[in-house]
């Protein structure tokens, strides 16, 4: 099997310019779903890796609990709620672009019941993450309902767990194509395998064995689908410009003190560096 770089110059072909007359209409509609009682900190995350990813309008949906948390550590992204202590309902009143679910999402019955029903919709673009793909593991058969070109990120545990088989590209590759799903194995290094063929990403280091660095991939991923991005394009972009913000954050500070949110903070100057 043939495993293409994902490198800086495929990326400056894959980053498109904002053109001068855009705006918040025209930049894409994210909406994430997550966060429960104790993890809310996973969905703010992901909110911040989408709107420093470039998405337009970022809406979260969370319990209750997380409300005033989230208006409060990310007043750009809006806020919609569902259950008290964990979503209950995946209903809403918008129409998004792309949603992301999964941070903090945590596993409840009336979660997990709610994220079924959910699936059996019709859906706009996906991205499925941490708790989502705990979820899914409970009954596999909804990987045969995902919608073409849903991204999954798994680490290596989630992808084993998930799939009942032991992680390697080989095996993403063939599960890819069996699902028609982008999967975004997440490692050193993450291997992105599409329908079409597997990439490897070349950026990133250790730094990024953090919790909720995983989070903000979710995030970026679905702002860059939420924007116009094919699922394919948006997971390997988002890939490497997670990887790159996480190399220029280190070239500061040290690998051992590296946490998410240095992220997003540093993502301006990965764009910046390649566009």
């Amino acid at each position: 099997m043939e495993i293409k770089p994902f490198d800086i110059e495929a990326a400056r072909q894959a980053l498109r310019p904002v053109l001068p007359d855009a705006h918040k209409g025209t930049q894409g509609h994210a909406l994430l779903v997550g966060g429960s009682h104790g993890k809310m900190g996973a969905i703010m995350l992901a909110a911040m890796g989408a709107l420093r990813s470039g998405s337009g309008l970022v809406t979260t949906l969370v319990p209750e609990c997380g409300y005033l948390p989230m208006q409060t550590a990310v007043p750009e992204a809006m806020a919609l709620t569902s259950g008290t202590t964990a979503i209950a309902d995946f209903s809403h009143d918008i129409s998004p672009d792309a949603i992301g679910v999964g941070p903090g999402l945590g596993h409840e019955k009336q979660t997990a019941d709610a994220f079924f029903t959910f699936l059996e919709s019709q859906l706009p673009p996906l991205v499925l993450d941490a708790d989502a793909l705990n979820i899914i593991s409970t009954r596999p058969e909804m990987l045969q309902k995902l919608p073409n070109d849903t991204v999954l990120t798994p680490h290596h545990g989630e992808f084993r767990t998930l799939f009942r088989a032991d992680p390697s590209p080989d095996a993403a590759l063939a599960l890819s194509m069996r699902y028609q799903i982008i999967i975004v194995l997440k490692g050193s290094p993450t291997h992105i395998a599409t329908p079409e063929g597997c990439f490897v990403n070349t950026t990133g280091n250790a730094g990024l064995a953090t919790g909720g660095s995983g989070d903000v991939l979710t995030g970026i991923v679905t702002g860059l689908i939420a924007q116009g991005y094919t699922s394919r394009k948006a997971a390997l972009l988002g890939v490497f410009v997670h990887g790159l913000s996480a190399d220029i954050a280190v070239a500061e500070t040290d690998m051992r003190s590296l946490i998410a949110r240095d992220i997003p903070a540093n993502l301006r100057e990965a764009f910046h560096r390649i566009g």
